[in-house]
């Protein structure tokens, strides 16, 4: 999906993941969807939410926070085992995956 370029404000659209069903509810509703993958102990992925934040706020896709300790089972669905992890998703199906440490444009990539 491409970046706003519209002189409009964009809004932040990261959505903290409560429950098991919202992921597949907004997967299945939008065409694009960024998926962070994190833990609040976790040190780089304290240091990716910035990054994240920016990316939330510039582009035309939900990004969905989901916290691997509150749901385990959601980040063993999508074979996740190191975090950070940032997810692209296009049409409910993962593109592809950036593990670690990650600069903003190669997120931004994600969902381009």
């Amino acid at each position: 999906m491409s970046e706003r370029t519209d002189s409009a404000e964009p809004s932040t659209s990261i959505v903290e993941l409560e429950d098991d069903s919202e992921l597949d509810d907004i997967l299945e509703l939008e065409a694009t969807v960024l998926v962070d993958f994190y833990a609040d102990w976790c040190g780089p992925c304290q240091l990716m939410e910035g990054t994240v934040e920016a990316v939330a706020e510039t582009v035309d896709a939900p990004v969905v926070k989901v916290d691997v300790d509150a749901f385990p089972h959601v980040a063993a669905r999508f074979d996740v085992s190191s975090i950070p992890t940032v997810i692209g998703f296009d049409q409910g199906a993962p593109t592809d995956r950036l593990i670690g440490m990650q600069e903003e444009k190669a997120v931004r990539q994600l969902i381009a």
